[in-house]
This record gives structure tokens, sequence and C-alpha cells, in this order.
């Protein structure tokens, strides 16, 4: 009864909600029940339970939704409420595809489930097809009041709608323990700073491949892509095999050389001009494929923003990170000035191996994102190359996990790392040569990793080089726990000899180079395994 007694006498009760003063007059008649009656009946408690329940909802949104609202006497206990707590991605992750408390899909509006208890295993939506109402009108956005009405599969999907609101709310959302006011509750000026970041437009496509191919498409052609040095071989094999004859050419640039490169980047504007290209797209990896290079984000989108787009008005000049192999939390890229962010979701996000779907996220803060993210969805309904249903459901069950995942494989990576890299540092006939991971202090981007990665959490990814090739293929034939496969970021470590199914003539890996995506078995075995398939590739390879 105490929260009926401290509404009750709450003189601005009446601001909280419209219904609380009827509320408190309900409290009041059960104390004169009880005054009265001594005890309650079972019927009369339960109903007594509800009305307590149903007012403790009430204010608690209202308070969540005015934070600083003067909500008049104290509570019983003599202190006032606490601020409203802000959210850390992980929680985010851990209700991917549900509401956020009480409040819509993540945060959002509650329009793709008007029920109060929804499934906490958010459904599958299968329909391509949907009722057309008896006007023939579904409406849009600005003109129905219920928003505008689902069409067809192909333009729409509840269930990709959940994803896309999921990866757009952590691609943007502060993290606590970077940046300035960490570890404290936002203030109302700074929420309303970030406000614009709360609601990017993501896209989920039906493979990683296919949304890079929809994001060069939606840049005004011919266009020139700027690639790094290292990157995974299938977007040049993509640029050179099949969008060349719709005009867009790759040329490259050391993005890990940032004193250079305002220099690099403003010949090939030139060069690009000068040829009748009307765009430019800055392509980013960090940490790289497969050498795991780590690049200087903020300061390349700086560049880009500050230098290149002033000089050359006339091209479209933007930004975008593959962010496949640092996923966020770790990484978010849109938050230090990129356009565009792009995953493979088949990789990380998913995490089973069992999902192939792409991703999308434009900044809604940058012109070049806000302007092309409507280009984006647009080259995508168009061509048909969403993501289905079943992969969105996929991918949102996996980053339920997310955060859990890539601390655990982060870790491992680290230890597995180390493990190679004492053995790289025996030298005389140790076949390991080279290690490639940010982590350990030998690798030349390491005091970048440390400063712009969070502690400790360089990655589940890491290569490493052996003498020749034949060793690498020998190593990855003698393993036992580790499986040999292609892809990453699932829950199983997988090994592989890159440079084998790379195109000759677009090979970036080293003939000796293998990949390692650790997964969640324990690191004792994972180095074990790696131990014993070493020492048989020293004895068949003489």
């Amino acid at each position: 009864m105490a929260t009926a007694l401290y509404l009750r006498r709450a003189p601005s009760a009446s601001r909280l909600h419209p219904h609380l003063d009827s509320i408190c007059q309900h409290f009041s008649a059960a104390r004169s029940f009880v005054s009265s009656r001594g005890t309650l009946t079972a019927a009369d408690k339960n109903a007594n339970e509800a009305e307590a329940g149903l007012a403790a909802h009430r204010l608690r949104s209202r308070i969540d939704r005015r934070p600083s609202l003067d909500i008049g006497a104290s509570p019983p206990s003599g202190s006032a409420p606490p601020p409203p707590a802000s959210v850390s991605p992980s929680t985010v992750l851990s209700h991917a595809g549900l509401p956020l408390g009480d409040r819509g899909h993540n945060g959002g509006d509650s329009d793709l489930d008007s029920r109060s208890n929804i499934a906490l295993a958010p459904p599958i939506h299968l329909a391509t097809t949907f009722r057309r109402p008896a006007s023939g009108d579904y409406g849009d956005a600005e003109t129905a009041p219920e928003g505008k009405g689902l069409v067809y599969g192909r333009t729409d999907n509840v269930t990709r709608e959940l994803l896309e609101r999921t990866v757009g709310r952590i691609e943007t959302m502060p993290v606590r323990g970077r940046g300035p006011g960490e570890g404290v509750h936002p203030t109302d000026e700074e929420l309303n700073a970030k406000a614009d970041m709360m609601n990017p437009d993501t896209i989920a496509f039906s493979s990683g491949m296919a949304a890079v191919s929809t994001l060069l498409l939606s840049h005004p052609s011919p266009a020139t892509v700027v690639l790094p040095l290292d990157v995974y071989h299938g977007v040049p094999t993509l640029i050179e095999t099949v969008l060349r004859h719709h005009g867009i050419r790759c040329t490259s640039a050391d993005l890990t050389d940032t004193k250079n490169l305002p220099t690099r980047l403003d010949a090939i504007a030139r060069e690009a001009s000068g040829t009748g290209a009307r765009s430019i797209i800055v392509w980013i990896e960090s940490p790289s494929n497969p050498l795991l290079q780590v690049v200087d984000v903020p300061a390349i989108t700086e560049v880009v923003r500050n230098l290149v787009r002033p000089r050359h008005p006339e091209l479209t000049v933007t930004t975008a990170v593959d962010s496949t192999l640092f996923p966020p939390p770790l990484s978010q890229p849109l938050l230090s000035g990129a356009d565009f962010s792009i995953h493979s979701a088949t990789k990380y996000l998913g995490g089973h191996s069992d999902a192939l779907l792409g991703l999308i996220t434009a900044s809604p803060t940058s012109d070049a994102g806000a302007e092309l993210g409507s280009r984006i969805r647009q080259v995508q309904q168009v061509t048909g190359c969403q993501a289905s249903a079943f992969d969105s459901w996929l991918v949102l069950r996996g980053m339920r996990t997310l955060h859990i995942r890539v601390e655990r494989q982060c870790a491992t990576a680290l230890a597995v790392a180390q493990y190679l890299e004492e053995r790289c540092s025996r030298g005389g006939d140790e076949i390991v040569k080279k290690v490639h991971y940010p982590g350990i202090s030998t690798h030349p981007d390491h005091k970048l990793a440390s400063r712009s990665m969070p502690e400790g959490l360089f990655g589940g990814t890491l290569s490493f080089e052996l003498t020749e090739a034949r060793h690498a293929t020998a190593m990855a034939a003698a393993v036992r726990v580790i499986e040999r496969g292609t892809s990453l970021g699932g829950t199983e470590t997988l090994i592989e000899h890159r440079a084998s199914i790379e195109p000759p003539e677009r090979r970036t890996s080293p003939p000796g180079l293998l990949r390692m995506s650790v997964g969640l078995e324990d690191s004792t075995d994972i180095i074990n395994d790696l131990s014993r398939a070493l020492w048989v590739a020293r004895q068949v390879v003489q």
C-alpha cells in the first residue's frame, strides 16, 4: 500500500498520467475495504495486485519518457527516482528483435505488433503479399494514421525490418567506456545531439556481395573505387569481371599511410574528374582481409570530408567501411565519420554458419549517406536482392549472443597469436615465419589498434605465414579440432589456405599464408591442434 499512499499524496500526481487519480482512488477504496473487512478475498487481492502493477507500469513509462519530470512528493523511501540508465549495445543485442522494456521493437515505435504481450522469440513473417485496402490505397508513412501498409515481400517484410532496426541501432548508439562523459547518464543535451544518429537507414541483402554490388551501383557513374592494398579479393573481382561493364573501375592506395594519403586521394580525384568520372568511393577494411591491417578510419574520413570534397565539388566522394571482421559494438565506423558501414552478416553477426546475408547502414548525418541511403534501398528493391525472412530471423537470433561470442573469440585469438608468435621468434628451422594479428606487439599497426580498438579486443580472426605453400597446405590437412573451410565468425574454428582460392591475376595472399577464424572451443585444444599439425607439416615437407 506504500505505493498507493505515495501516489495519492503527491501533489503533481495528476500530471504523471491522466489515469493515476482514478488508480489512487482504487487504492483508497481497497484500503477502506481492508479496514472494514480486515482481510481481502482472493479475488480482491488479485485485483489489488493488478492495480499496483498497472500504476507502477504507467509511472515508470512516464518517468522514462520525461527524466526531468517533477514527480511531486518523494516516495516512501525518501529518495528521488534514480536517473534513467543509458542502455548499452550488449543489452540491445540480448533483446535483438524484441521490444526493449515496453517500448516498440528495439526502442522504436510499436507499429510492428500492437499487442502488449508479444512473443519473446520474434516470429518469422513469411508472407509475400498482403490484403489490399478496399480503397486500393496502401497509404504512406506521412499520410496514413497507422503508417504505410505492407504491399509485397520484395519491398516489405516485418522480420527483415526487425533486423534492419536492430543493426542500425547498434551501429550508432553510444558505447559505455568510449568518448567524453563515459560511465555517466547522458544529459538531455547529449541525447538531443545524438538524436540524428539513432535512426540510420539499414538495408538487408541476400549476401554480403549483393550489398557491395548495390552500394557501388547506387553511386553516379562513371565511378572509381579506391581499394586498399590488402583487401578481400571478392571486391576487385566483382569490379573487374562485372561492374567495369557498367562504368565502375578500381584503383588502389595505401590507406595505412595517412601522411601521404591526402596527396594520393587528391591525385586520384583529379584523374577521375579528368576522365569524366562522377563518383569516387574510398573503400576501407579495418582490420583488412587477410593481413589484418588496421587503418585510422577517423583520419581517412576527415581527409575526404575536409580536403577531397571541397577541392572536387563536381564529384560525389564517399567513404565505405567493410566492418565484417570487426562488428559492432567493437567498431562503429559511422561514428568515426564514414558514410556507409557494410557487413557480411553471414560471418560474426549471424555467427552460426547457417545464414547468408549482407547489410549496409547509411549515415544519417553525412550528406552522402542521407542522399544515397534511399537510392540504395531503391536499387535493392527493384533488383530483388533482399534478405530472406528466414535468414533475417537467423541473424537476429545470432545477434543475441554476438557480444559474448566476440569477447571469447577475441581472447582466444590473442592466445593463439601469442603462441604462434613465440614459435616464430625461435628462428632456425621453425616453419612459422610471420603472424598477422593487431593484438601482438610485433604487428605494424599494434599502437593504432591499441588506441582505436576496445581494450584487449583485437578481433577473432588472424593469419600467419609458413615457409612455403607446401607447409601451409600440409598443416591445414593435418588439423583435427580445427575445421578446414572458408568463411569466418562461426562457433567453430576454421583454417584456410587463402592463395589457393584467389584468382591468380588478383591474388592478394602470400603463398604460405593460412587464415584462421577462431571459434568458441577451448583455447588449449586449439593450440594443441596447431602444435600437432605443425609437427606433421614439418615431417611431410622436408
